[in-house]
């Protein structure tokens, strides 16, 4: 009995010591995750881009496309006008402004119902002196509403039939009322484009004055910066071929440099327009800082030689050991740029 517990006992043995040893010899090579489960450990370093920015100056932010409303008549706007604070946004050809109109509303159904028995009155005649066109002139007295726009009058060759309306009033009285339905129309505005409301000095119920500024409409068409920069201070804005923009040391877009546009009363400076790729929906500033790369950026990310094999390094990420290819460059000491590291990633170094 004694025999078989040694027999049994003494693999168990032999395994412990093979673990113990390995846990004796490579300690320093594991590590403890969070759930207690034991993984290799890395000489690793942290890659940290450094600044490699340059010529940053501050631009403002302004919309591609934007319209300063000013209307064609004075009055109130409706009560129950859409709202018209800054933010709105809106749909093209949607009614934006409503100014009170009922006083011409009611001067153009009177004119209307007038129109319609002028022309009445007028078609026994042209039945009895110009049958070929009754038909024309009858069907453009059934048309006239006063709820409806009024439709084109028919067209007048015979100088006859032409003096006989004359005569009637019915061509005067005709382009006198088009001219108050044309007029009407000046008292809604309608969006031109897709967008939102980016100032505002009026509010349903408040009063507007002919030809002066109420309304600023930006188009959902992106943005560009504007920057005031000494002309000699231009060329590396002007021939990068990329602008970044800069929130808090924080990149959060680029663009390019668009054109320059001459400053009247400064001919040392010009105002430079640059495009813009995205603009983040959280930024709500109106300036930006605006920076260039600088002329060896693209030297890249120096590294220790031993990290790389065959143009390739290995990153730690997520407990997962990645392979990666780079492109290499220069080299200075025992370092070698290299292109293609993600930033803020692990590299894996050789153990020493």
């Amino acid at each position: 009995m004694k025999t078989k517990n040694l027999l049994f006992i003494a693999p168990i043995t032999i395994v412990t010591g093979i673990i113990l040893a390995y846990l004796f010899l490579f300690k320093d090579k594991i590590e403890e995750d969070s759930s207690g489960h034991y993984l290799p450990t890395y000489n690793t370093m942290e890659i940290v881009t450094t600044d490699d920015l340059d010529k940053k100056i501050t631009g403002f932010i302004f919309p591609k496309t934007s319209v300063t409303v000013r209307l064609e008549v004075s009055g109130k706007i409706d009560a129950d006008n859409r709202s018209l604070n800054m933010g709105t946004t809106f749909k093209k050809n949607e009614v934006l402004i409503k100014v009170d109109r009922e006083e011409i509303l009611l001067k153009i159904l009177s004119h209307r119902s007038k129109l319609k028995e002028m022309v009445g009155k007028s078609l026994p005649q042209i039945e009895a002196k110009f049958s070929s066109k009754y038909t024309a002139w009858n069907r453009f007295y059934n048309g006239i509403s006063r709820l409806s726009f009024l439709p084109e009058i028919p067209p007048i060759k015979d100088e006859k039939l032409e003096s006989l309306l004359i005569e009637k009033g019915v061509i005067s009285y005709y382009y006198t009322t088009k001219g108050l339905e044309r007029e009407a129309e000046r008292y809604i505005f309608l969006a031109p484009f897709n967008g939102k409301i980016i100032e505002s000095k009026i509010q349903p119920g408040k009063i507007v004055h002919k030809g002066l500024p109420i309304l600023t409409l930006a188009a959902n068409d992106g943005n560009e910066i504007q920057a005031n920069i000494p002309i000699n201070e231009l060329s590396p804005f002007k021939k990068s071929d990329a602008v970044y923009y800069i929130n808090q040391q924080n990149t959060i877009s680029k663009g390019q440099f668009l054109r320059s546009i001459p400053i009247l009363s400064d001919s040392s400076t010009v105002r430079v327009i640059f495009s813009m790729d995205r603009f983040p929906s959280s930024y709500s500033s109106s300036t930006i800082q605006i920076a260039v790369a600088k002329p060896n950026k693209n030297q890249g990310i120096a590294i220790p030689k031993s990290a790389v094999k065959n143009d390739s390094i290995e990153i730690l990420t997520e407990n997962k050991v990645l392979k990666i290819a780079v492109k290499t460059g220069a080299t200075k000491n025992d370092s070698v740029f290299v292109q293609g590291i993600p930033n803020h990633s692990y590299l894996i170094l050789p153990h020493k």
